[in-house]
Order: C-alpha cells, then sequence, then structure tokens
C-alpha cells in the first residue's frame, strides 16, 4: 500500500489524501489491491473503479468504431436519476470513467453528472475521454469546477 500511496505523490496526486477520511472505502480500496496481488479466483472486496457509458451518442463516423458492428443503433443518453440510482450502489469507488461508444460531451447533464459522483466523495477521481469538439473554454472550467480530475 505504501508504494501505490508514493506513486500517487510522486504523479502529484493528492486525492487520496481525502481516502483517510474515509476508513471504510480506505480499508476496500487496500483489501481489493492486496486480493489482486495474491491473484485470488474470487476477490471480495468492492469494486474500486466505474466505467459508465453516460452516452452512446455521437459525432463522429470513425470506421474502427464498434458501432459499425452493432445494428440498429439507437444513440440514447443516460439521465442523472439513472446515473444517481446505480451510483448509490457502489459506495466504494475511487475511479469513475465516463466512457463509452459515445461522446460524453453530447450528454447535455455532464456537468450535473459529475457533481453528483463527487458529492460526499472528494476522494473520487472522475475522467472522460473526448474527441474536443464540444470543449470550449467555458465548458472547460465548469468541467474542472465541477470536479472533473483528468480528460
Amino acid at each position: 500500500m505504501a508504494g501505490r500511496v508514493n506513486s500517487y505523490f510522486r504523479r502529484g496526486d493528492y486525492t487520496l489524501l481525502h481516502l483517510l477520511a474515509h476508513p471504510r472505502v480506505l480499508a476496500n480500496y487496500a483489501l481489493y489491491h492486496r486480493q489482486l496481488r495474491q491473484k485470488r479466483t474470487r476477490i471480495t472486496a468492492h469494486p474500486t473503479d466505474l466505467d459508465f457509458e453516460i452516452t452512446n451518442a455521437c459525432n463522429q463516423d470513425c470506421v474502427q468504431c464498434y458501432r459499425h458492428v452493432v445494428k440498429p443503433y439507437n444513440p440514447s443518453v443516460l439521465s442523472p436519476e439513472n446515473f444517481e440510482r446505480i451510483l448509490r450502489k457502489f459506495p466504494h469507488i475511487t475511479n469513475l470513467s465516463l466512457n463509452g461508444f459515445g461522446e460524453p460531451l453530447l450528454n447535455r447533464d455532464i456537468i450535473r453528472l459529475i457533481r453528483l459522483a463527487k458529492r460526499g466523495r472528494p476522494y473520487l477521481r472522475v475522467f472522460f475521454h473526448t474527441n474536443g469538439e464540444f470543449l470550449t473554454p467555458e465548458l472547460s472550467r465548469e468541467l474542472v469546477e465541477s470536479g472533473l480530475t483528468r480528460i
């Protein structure tokens, strides 16, 4: 655990300090990584990472994308209500990815979703990948202020 903590500080990621105020999350984090190192076939710890597809809509038509294989493809977005309902079932996560096969910035509620995720979880790292077409200085500022950790 000490090596993992040191790697966070070397990268300048001090969100781990917030974990100290949440002992159950920290204990679960340690148990999860200990069981992974032991190469257990059955992990009893709660998940520490969670991936959400907040939308499967996309403004691009990339040839390598899996969306070309799945027919018919019905674009949709994840509502804040469903997001919050699902998120409550995972109280021990430390990393949250808002990615899938869609462009996350097409979900108009992305700022609200990030705020919902960060509420009561100052240690949570929230991130997503984007093609950047919808990023503006104003939106970038809002994303950072809402608690987004990394793009």
